[in-house]
C-alpha cells in the first residue's frame, strides 16, 4: 500500500527546494523591480516584465561622432555630427563602408551635418527622410542611385519647430516649437490637424514648463500604421494614430520629474526610441541629470538600458547593458543590439549585444 503521508512529505520537500533555486535565480537576474504599465482607452494595466543583463562586444569602426543609428535589411545606417557625408552604409556582412550624399553647397548637398538627422527610414524604397533644421525642410535619400530630393519645404513654417517627419508620401508632421501639440499636415490636400500632447496637471501649462515635456521627435511604424514620441523627462513612449489621436503609452515606474504641482527636471528617462513591425523600442536611463553626466565626466558607473515593448500585448523585455550608450538600431531578424558607447574619447566605439530571449 502506498504511504500517502511520506509521499506529501517528498512533494513538499521538492516543491520547497524549487522554490529556493527559483528565488536564488531571480535575485541573481533582477536589477530592480519596477512595474510598468500600459494607458489605454483611459484605463491602466499592468505589463509583463522579462529583465536580461547583456556584456556588450565592441567592434572597430572608423568614422566619427555617430548621432544616430538605423537597421535596413543587412545594413547599418549611420549619420553622424561630423564628416563630409550625410549617410554611411556600414554592412553587417562583410564590414563594408558606403558613403551617401555629400555635405557643402549645391541643390544635391547638405550645408552640414550637425543641424540634420534622420527621421525615418522607408525599407521598401531602401531610402531614408532627412530633416534640415536650419531650412526646415524634408529630403529623401536614396540608397539605391544615390539621389537626394527635397520633399517639403516648411521655411515659411514656425522658427522654433524641432524635427519632422513624413508618414507614407503625403503626410507631414511637425514636432516641438513653442506650442505643446503635434502639427499633422497632408501636403497633397494642404489640410492639417493638431493633438494636444499629454498634460500632467488640471491647469494650462506656462512656457518654461512646455519646453521640459515637449518632444522633439516623431517616429512611425508602418506595420501598425502608428506614430510614437518620447521624451527624456516624461517616462513615457506614446502611440498616435495619423490622424493625431493618442492610442495608448507604456510607462516604466514613476515619473520623478513630475512632483505635486511642479515639473522638475532630475531624472533622465527616455532618450532615443525606435521601432520594427510589432515592437517599440526606447533607451532608457533613469538616472540623475547631474553635472557629472551632462559635462559626460566620469560616467562609467552609468549603464543605460533597451526596453523593447510589444504592440500587441503588454509585455516588456529589460535589457539592462553594462554600459552608458547614446543610440542603438536592433537587428530584430539575428538577435542583436548595435549601441554607440557614451563618454570618454571622440571616436566612440561601437558595441554590439547578443539578445536573450
Amino acid at each position: 500500500m502506498v504511504n500517502i503521508f511520506k509521499i506529501y512529505l517528498y512533494l513538499k520537500k521538492t516543491i520547497n527546494i524549487v522554490l529556493q533555486l527559483t528565488f536564488l535565480f531571480a535575485s541573481c537576474r533582477n536589477h530592480e523591480s519596477i512595474s510598468s504599465s500600459i494607458l489605454e482607452d483611459d484605463a491602466i494595466y499592468p505589463v509583463v516584465t522579462s529583465e536580461f543583463f547583456l556584456k556588450g562586444t565592441e567592434i572597430e569602426l572608423k568614422v566619427g561622432r555617430i548621432k544616430n543609428m538605423f537597421i535596413l535589411k543587412d545594413k547599418l545606417l549611420i549619420s553622424e555630427i561630423k564628416g563630409n557625408n550625410i549617410l554611411l552604409s556600414y554592412s553587417l556582412i562583410d564590414n563594408s563602408i558606403t558613403e551617401f550624399g555629400h555635405i557643402g553647397e549645391g541643390p544635391e548637398n547638405l550645408t552640414t551635418p550637425e543641424f540634420t538627422k534622420v527621421v525615418n527610414i522607408v525599407e521598401n524604397e531602401e531610402s531614408v527622410i532627412i530633416f534640415d533644421f536650419l531650412t526646415k525642410s524634408l529630403y529623401k535619400l536614396s540608397l539605391s542611385d544615390h539621389s537626394l530630393n527635397k520633399i517639403y519645404d516648411g521655411k515659411f513654417d514656425d522658427a522654433t519647430i524641432q524635427s519632422m517627419n513624413l508618414i507614407g508620401d503625403s503626410i507631414v508632421v511637425f514636432v516641438g516649437g513653442r506650442s505643446s501639440s503635434l502639427k499633422f499636415l497632408n501636403i497633397k490636400s494642404n489640410t492639417s490637424v493638431s493633438t494636444v500632447l499629454k498634460n500632467p496637471f488640471n491647469r494650462p501649462l506656462e512656457d518654461h514648463e512646455i519646453q521640459k515635456i515637449n518632444i522633439n521627435d516623431f517616429g512611425f511604424n508602418v506595420t501598425h500604421n502608428y506614430g510614437y514620441t518620447w521624451n527624456l523627462i516624461n517616462n513615457y513612449l506614446d502611440i498616435y494614430s495619423t490622424e493625431g489621436e493618442i492610442l495608448k503609452s507604456f510607462q516604466f515606474g514613476e515619473n520623478k520629474n513630475i512632483i505635486k504641482d511642479k515639473i522638475i527636471r532630475k531624472y533622465a528617462y527616455y532618450y532615443k526610441a525606435n521601432s520594427y513591425k510589432d515592437f517599440i523600442y526606447g533607451l532608457y536611463g533613469g538616472f540623475e541629470l547631474n553635472d557629472q553626466f551632462l559635462n559626460m565626466i566620469n560616467i562609467s558607473h552609468l549603464k543605460s538600458e533597451v526596453h523593447i515593448y510589444n504592440f500587441n500585448e503588454p509585455t516588456l523585455k529589460r535589457y539592462i547593458l553594462d554600459r552608458i550608450v547614446n543610440t542603438c538600431a536592433i537587428d530584430f531578424k539575428n538577435n542583436v543590439i548595435y549601441c554607440i558607447q557614451e563618454g570618454g574619447n571622440e571616436d566612440k566605439p561601437l558595441v554590439k549585444y547578443e539578445m536573450e530571449n
